[in-house]
């Protein structure tokens, strides 16, 4: 403000505005399927009332209320495995309770947002008074009454800060059974998407072109499927060929370089011996004509020459059956002939 007004500022004016202030302590309240869930697993538990605990500053930590529950409550009979749906049935009437009906989870179907807090360090105790302990033979009566008040005042705010951080980790423990939950809906449901997805008769019947479905449809599905089981046998088998194949390269490649290295080998060695002895220079041999690559063999060729070779061989063994079956019929026909000659005769 230029220039200043001091009349201006205000306890009145300087105090935050009442819209935007947060009247509230630790723990911060949770949502109400948090709540729920937390009554419940104290009843399982047993757990006493802690908020009763305390309830001056003289109590102490066994001065607890009795349980919530009595032994003989229903839920404390239980195991954990049978508890957990019981603590998802105390979701009824909740926000979260879309999470135990039998209705498909929806975009709109949301958890309420997580409450994430930890206990701030300023309301912890004055831990001080334990690594300064101050000598008690010096002390007067007045300040040894003194000092054990200021530890009782210490023990009360210990025992503050003990009951907050419980009521912390209840509340996290709560909501991690409600994202757990919530999780568990969204894989079931996924799962059963991508069984449908996977099954064509049961996509084309959820479909809403499915009208009529006839036996002919079925049966086209089911040829589909056994197809599709064909094929990928097939492309498995074929990938085992490939690598039986390229083994069988490798193995021959070294093999023909073996057999040509040895030609050249034994070559040298005859031109070394026709140079002492003066006489004509061998020829050179030619190792790739001599020893050329081999051809790769029929039962590790790719599947579609080995059809091709396999549709060539039946061919040929039906012309050969063929031309046996003229020159018999041609033999049967010649005597025929002969025989009819000789009658006339």
């Amino acid at each position: 403000i230029d220039p200043l007004q001091r009349d201006l500022l205000t306890l009145k004016n300087a105090s935050p505005a009442k819209v935007r202030k947060i009247d509230g302590r630790f723990p911060l309240p949770l949502p109400t399927p948090a709540k729920a869930i937390i009554q419940a697993q104290r009843q399982v538990r047993e757990v006493p009332r802690e908020d009763t605990a305390m309830s001056g500053p003289a109590a102490g930590p066994s001065a607890a209320a009795p349980p919530i529950e009595s032994p003989a409550s229903p839920l404390a009979s239980r195991t954990p495995t049978v508890q957990l749906p019981l603590l998802r049935q105390v979701l009824v009437g909740t926000s979260a309770e879309f999470l135990i009906t039998d209705s498909p989870l929806q975009s709109t179907s949301r958890l309420p947002p997580l409450v994430l807090q930890s206990s701030p360090k300023s309301l912890e105790p004055d831990w001080s008074i334990l690594r300064n302990p101050a000598n008690v033979a010096l002390m007067s009566r007045n300040r040894l009454e003194q000092e054990v008040e200021e530890l009782r005042a210490m023990l009360q705010c210990a025992w503050e800060t003990v009951k907050r951080e419980r009521a912390i980790y209840e509340g996290a423990n709560a909501q991690l059974v409600l994202q757990d939950t919530h999780l568990e809906e969204l894989n079931e449901q996924l799962a059963a998407k991508e069984v449908k997805e996977a099954n064509p008769l049961k996509k084309l019947m959820a479909s809403k072109m499915a009208r009529c479905m006839t036996d002919n449809i079925k049966r086209d599905l089911k040829k589909q499927k056994e197809d599709a089981a064909k094929r990928r046998i097939e492309a498995e088998a074929e990938q085992v060929c490939a690598a039986e194949r390229e083994k069988w390269r490798e193995a021959e490649k070294v093999e023909r370089a073996s057999k040509q290295k040895a030609a050249i080998a034994k070559w040298e060695q005859e031109a070394q011996e026709a140079k002492r002895l003066k006489r004509k220079q061998p020829k050179r041999p030619a190792v790739t004509k001599l020893y050329p690559r081999a051809p790769t063999p029929d039962h590790l060729k790719p599947r579609k020459q080995r059809e091709a070779i396999a549709a060539n061989r039946r061919e040929q063994e039906e012309q050969e059956e063929q031309e046996e079956i003229d020159i018999k019929g041609a033999g049967e026909s010649g005597s025929d002939r002969d025989s009819e000659s000789s009658e006339s005769g």
